[in-house]
Parts: C-alpha cells; sequence; structure tokens
C-alpha cells in the first residue's frame, strides 16, 4: 500500500537506501521497461521492502522524475570530460565536430536497449518529456553562451546550437536504430558533419583553433 507521508532521508543509511532504490529502478527502466516494472521489481533489485520504496516514492513515476536528472546528468558528464580529454589548444572546430559526433554515435550504439526503452519512457509520461524538452533548452543555451570562449562568434547561436544537437540527434538515430538501406551511413555523417561546420564556422577562419581562446582565458 502507498504512503502518503513520503520522508526525505536524512541519515547517511536512509540517504544511501534511497540511492540505491533509484538506481534500481532506472537500471530495470532501461533494460525490461517503464510499463514491465513495478515497484515490487524495484524492491526486489534495491534489497529492501516495497514499504521501503513508498517511504520514499509515492509511485514508480516518483522514481523515475529523480532518476532522470542524476542520468542526464551522469551522460554529459562523460562527454564533457571525455572532450577535455581529446581535445587539445591545436584543435580546430572540424576536429570539435568529429570528436562530438563520434561520441555521441558510441554512446547511441553501446546503450542500444537504454536509449530505446528512454524513448518508450518519453511517450508515456508527459512529466519526462517535460523535463527533457527543458533539459535540451538548458543545454543549448550553456553551449551557446560558452562558444565565445571557443572563439566562435556566430550571429544567431542559440538557432544554430539548436540545429545543431537535432541534426546530431537523427544522425545518430538513422545510424543506430532506422538503418534506412536507402541511405549510407558513412555518407550521411559526413555530409551532416559539413553541414555542422558550415553552422558553426566563423567568418574569420573556418579552421581556427577551437580551444586556443579557451585556453589563454
Amino acid at each position: 500500500m502507498k504512503s502518503n507521508n513520503i520522508k526525505e532521508p536524512q541519515q547517511k543509511r536512509s540517504i544511501e537506501k534511497k540511492e540505491k532504490i533509484i538506481s534500481a529502478a532506472m537500471d530495470l527502466f532501461f533494460t525490461d521497461g517503464y510499463h514491465k516494472t513495478n515497484t515490487a521489481d524495484i524492491a526486489k533489485a534495491a534489497g529492501v521492502s516495497t514499504g521501503i520504496v513508498y517511504r520514499y516514492f509515492p509511485d514508480k513515476k516518483g522514481i523515475l522524475m529523480e532518476g532522470l536528472p542524476i542520468v542526464t546528468e551522469a551522460i554529459q558528464h562523460m562527454i564533457f570530460d571525455a572532450f577535455k580529454e581529446k581535445m587539445t589548444p591545436d584543435s580546430t572546430l572540424s576536429d570539435f565536430i568529429h570528436f562530438a559526433v563520434d561520441e555521441l554515435l558510441d554512446y547511441h550504439q553501446n546503450s542500444y536497449t537504454a536509449h530505446e526503452q528512454f524513448e518508450l519512457i518519453l511517450y508515456a509520461v508527459p512529466e519526462a518529456m517535460d523535463y527533457l524538452y527543458d533539459l535540451e533548452k538548458e543545454i543549448t543555451m550553456k553551449v551557446a553562451s560558452l562558444l565565445p570562449s571557443f572563439g566562435i562568434t556566430l550571429d544567431h547561436p542559440f538557432e544554430r546550437v539548436h540545429l545543431v544537437y537535432h541534426m546530431i540527434e537523427d544522425l545518430c538515430h538513422e545510424i543506430t536504430f532506422h538503418k534506412h538501406k536507402e541511405i549510407n551511413p558513412e555518407v550521411l555523417k559526413e555530409l551532416v558533419i559539413e553541414q555542422l561546420i558550415s553552422l558553426l564556422q566563423t567568418s574569420s577562419s573556418t579552421e581556427q583553433s577551437v580551444c586556443s581562446t579557451h585556453s589563454r582565458a
């Protein structure tokens, strides 16, 4: 039975227990599917009773909505850390775009089932779709505001970054999921990269170092 008195844990052990519930739930949502997972499954995977689950969450949707920011933030950190590791002060805009496309393609292909389930969750839970919409806006604004620090000055930066985001996402979905037989994935990838570079190139030089300005800041 669901509890009407949702508690926010204060003690370390209770906080860890709640985190374990979220982790177990997100693993199940992204492997078995959101609809096929119930609170009893989550409790079993987390090693707690269903009563403990309902102590911290009203239902599985409540767990999902607390888990989504954790998952998406981890993905962002993973990609950003890879960027910091591989990009150098001499990296060009072309290097940057190729790297971004390859990283996101690897993520989609290595997380096939999870990404597929995530797409289903977005259509099943309107709040999750709203969260993703807000997250997309946040990322777009963040990237657009960071471009000048990398020596990239553009007119209409938000619109350009928005296009970049969706072009890469569509490319990843085509190569990973749709796989239309009429489309050569390598040709499509290079065409998309060509357009992305055109969208983000500066008026002064298309091959200037992406990181040079940032490294001097």
